[in-house]
């Protein structure tokens, strides 16, 4: 087996406008919620707070979708995450505590929409697994909390955004024997 593998996203094209749509939506949303702050200071209008923290609370899936599923590079030494925005990170695979299958993927009945547009040959349900790792930073403790994981940091890997995805979890069971107890085969 190889001793590096990569792991991009199937459509480099379609994964680099939906991070770049995401980043520009999370930018307005920062700033209008500034603005509403500003008005509500500037006129005697306390709700304009209000409004400010549900949009900034609005913005938490959009940063969900913008760090949890990122390009991955598998070694021997750790995954390599490639986000979009910052820096390359290694999860080294002793900081890997628990491998969980992923719950915020939709269930093959909730898919009749997409089994329209791609075809029911064609159709593959959505699969998916989550890494809870220590030392990660806090955008993706969101992923954590929404995953019903306690907030810990989590990263996740799916057949849908990600390339070999079953060789992606083949060999992450096998680099991470420690954290797979939990994950379902």
């Amino acid at each position: 087996m190889e001793k590096t593998t990569k792991h991009p996203h199937p459509r480099n094209w379609f994964y680099r406008i939906q991070q770049v749509t995401l980043l520009v939506s999370l930018l307005v949303m920062v700033i209008a919620s500034v603005a509403l702050v500003v008005i509500a200071l500037i006129l005697p209008a306390p709700l304009f707070i209000v409004m400010a923290v549900l949009l900034l609370l609005l913005a938490l899936p959009l940063l969900l979708m913008q760090t949890t599923t990122p390009p991955v590079t598998i070694t021997e030494e750790g995954c390599y995450l490639h986000p979009f925005i910052g820096a390359e990170r290694l999860i080294r695979w002793e900081d890997v505590l628990e491998i969980r299958a992923y719950p915020l993927l939709p269930a093959p009945h909730q898919e009749s929409g997409r089994k329209l547009l791609v075809g029911r040959e064609k159709y593959q349900a959505a699969e998916g697994i989550m890494l809870i790792v220590r030392g990660l930073p806090p955008q993706y403790r969101i992923a954590g909390f929404l995953a019903g994981a306690q907030s810990a940091p989590v990263v996740a890997f799916t057949n849908r955004t990600h390339t070999a995805y079953p060789q992606l979890v083949q060999r992450i069971r096998q680099f991470a024997p420690h954290a797979v107890s939990s994950l379902a085969d």
